[in-house]
This record gives structure tokens, sequence and C-alpha cells, in this order.
């Protein structure tokens, strides 16, 4: 082809020029790259220096999300013939600002094999992670970026790196004014939780607990982060065995939660509740005549409204025979009868709604 012709006639020092195919969002162009990349003189016989730049595109491409562009990758890797040092770490959180997404998930998967290898080069790789997400504050794409490499790294966490992780993502990532960001962040969040969560809950329960009960603190900024917590909280839970007081706590928790004025964190809070009800199978009783009391009772709109969407989580988590159970459809239709009680009438509205979703 002319690319293996093109190729057969660079120089050494001209090899990372044939690389730049790599980073292209057609998974077709990369593939044609790499397989020219062994007519390479250079490449084909071994006399390429050992390169940083090189290497990290190469690992990029061993990570491709085409498979066979990926085990291409491998024998390119193996013509470069030198070990991928941390010195590839710069380049690489580079990539994470790529504006093609490919190339940030490639990125960040390479970034977790540098670590990987070199496991005592995590806290400065963390450090960098932590001041490029500060200075990216005009770049989406870059902070998409960094939470996909911040996830990545997750497996490789230890009890030192994990409560200052968490503590970056309520304190900082939560609250990003971006919405997508905010997502990756989260994901982030949920990734390092499911590699972390059962080795390491009594190091991460805290840190949500400490952060939710909060008090006297409100706004939009501190709701969204708020409601990245909740889902962490709610997915450690899933670590818990069943009868574990901890998962108690946690449901007990959510349930206070529930009277935070933001819609979306009652929503996460429904959603966390659940999966948690065949954990918490003595409780139910108890949490649902809880549930309907602040909804026909309650004069907070947020606290009856939270409560209307937690009964909505817990009946889904308990399943149908919930509602003969706990006599809820009875409960409910005695509030929304009474002419004498407005709030009550209101909230069984709320919960009717919400059980209809």
């Amino acid at each position: 082809t002319l690319m293996e012709q093109w190729c057969a006639g660079l120089q050494a020092e001209e090899v990372e020029r044939a690389l730049q195919g790599l980073i292209n969002t057609s998974p077709l162009v990369r593939g044609a790259t790499l397989s020219a990349l062994p007519h390479v003189p250079a490449l084909a016989n071994g006399s390429v220096a050992q390169d940083a730049s090189i290497a990290s595109l190469l690992l990029l491409a061993k990570h491709d999300s085409n498979q066979e562009n990926a085990e291409i990758a491998l024998q390119v890797l193996e013509l470069y013939g030198h070990d991928i040092g941390e010195d590839t770490t710069p380049c690489i959180l580079e990539y994470l600002a790529d504006r093609h997404e490919n190339v940030r998930v490639s990125a960040s998967a390479a970034l977790a094999e540098v670590v990987e290898l070199h496991p005592t080069h995590l806290q400065g790789t963390l450090t960098q992670i932590f001041t490029a997400y500060i200075t990216a504050s005009k770049n989406v794409q870059h902070r998409e970026g960094l939470a996909l490499g911040l996830g990545a790294l997750g497996p490789m966490l230890t009890e030192r790196e994990l409560p200052v992780v968490t503590t970056f993502l309520t304190t900082r990532a939560f609250a990003d004014p971006d919405e997508a960001v905010r997502k990756k962040m989260v994901e982030a969040g949920v990734r390092l939780v499911d590699e972390q969560g059962k080795e390491h809950v009594g190091v991460l329960l805290p840190i949500f607990e400490n952060f939710l009960d909060k008090k006297g603190t409100e706004g939009e900024q501190y709701d969204v982060v708020r409601e990245g917590v909740v889902v962490l909280l709610g997915s450690i839970a899933k670590h818990l065995e069943a009868g574990d007081q901890k998962v108690s706590e946690v449901v007990n928790l959510l349930l206070e939660v529930l009277s935070t004025p933001s819609e979306n964190v009652q929503r996460s809070v429904s959603a966390c509740l659940t999966p948690l009800m065949s954990s918490v199978k003595e409780q139910t009783a108890d949490i649902i005549q809880r549930l309907l009391t602040i909804i026909m009772q309650s004069e907070s709109y947020a606290s009856r409204r939270g409560a209307a969407f937690g009964l909505a989580g817990c009946v889904k988590g308990i399943g149908i025979s919930a509602f003969r159970q706990h006599n809820i459809l009875a409960t409910l239709k005695e509030g929304v009868e009474d002419k004498k009680n407005p709030l009550a009438r209101e909230g069984t509205l709320y919960a009717i709604a919400a059980l209809s979703e």
C-alpha cells in the first residue's frame, strides 16, 4: 500500500511522524497505520531509540477499542523492543486532553498500565491529575479525560490514596460546572468503589457519611455533590453482607437524605434504596411506616416529596407484595380522602405519582 511504501522510506528519527495515524478517530486508519509500521526500517531492525513519545503512542494503540488493532499494536511494541518507562506518563496525560473521545479512553487505559508497571509512581500521577483538573477549568474534554484516567487507576489505589481521591471527588469533581464532567467523575467514583469497596469499606463509608451528615449546607452546587455521594454510598452498600449492621446505617442515612430539597438527589436515593431492601428485610415494616408517616404528616414540602420517592424505591425493592404486607394502599386511600388535612392529601398524591413511574 501507499502507507507501507511511505513507511519503508522513513528514517529512525521520523518514526514518530508515522505514528500519528494511531490517534485518528477512524479504526480503519488506525489499523492501516499499525499494519504499515513494521515496514519502517528502524522498527523492523530494532534500531529505534527508546523514546517516551513513541512508547506512549504505541501504548495507546495497545489499548485500542478495536481488538484487531490492539493485537497488531502488541506486535509493533515487540518490534520497538524497549520497556515502557514511567517517563511516558506526562505524554499519556496530555492525550487525556485530546478532543477525540477514543483517544482519551485509550489514554486512560494506557495510564493505568504505566502505573501498574511502576506502582511507586501512583501518588505522583494522582497529583498531576489533580493539578491538571484545576488548570483545565475551561476545557471540558480535558476534565472528562481526567475523570477517565482517575477511574482507570481505581484498582491500584491503596488505603493511603483512597481518602485523598474521594476527598477530591466530593470537594471538587462532583461540583464541576459541566454536567457531562460530573457524570464522568461519578462514574469514576463508582468504578473506584466497585474495585475497592469490599476491602476498604471501613475507609470509604465514614468519608461519605461525614459529608452527608453536614447540616445547614444548601444550594444547587452542594446538591449535585450530594447526589454524587449518594450514588457512591449506594454502590458501597452493595459490597456489604446481608445482616451487616453497616447496611442498616447506610439505609438510615439515605432515608435522612431524602429531606434534601433537590429532586435529583431524592431520585438518586430512591434508586439506591431499591437493591438494599433485600438486606434489611426485618426493618422494612418500620421503614415503610416511617416514610408513610412523613408523607402524611410532615409540614415540609421537600420531606413529603422525598418520602414519596423513598417509598417508591422501597416498594420496587420489596416487590408488589409490599402493598399488601404493609397496608400501603389503604393508608394512601385514607390520606387522599382526608378532607381536613391538605398536607396528607398532597403527600399522598406525590406518593401515588412516584409509585406510578
